[in-house]
């Protein structure tokens, strides 16, 4: 598939960032805590799609 050629590193940076590389079997894309501004554990809802 293609995709950006810079799309490793941007991985790499926001696993590194946000501290996810150490969940290797985590949810890439997570919801912000209210207030605290951290990545929760739960997932990032899907959007539901339009009729």
């Amino acid at each position: 598939m293609p995709c950006h050629h810079n799309l490793e590193d941007y991985l790499v940076a926001y696993l590194d960032g946000t501290g996810l590389r150490d969940d290797p079997k985590g949810f890439l894309f997570r919801t912000i805590g209210r207030g605290t501004g951290q990545l929760t554990a739960p997932l990032l809802p899907r959007p539901t799609p339009m009729r």
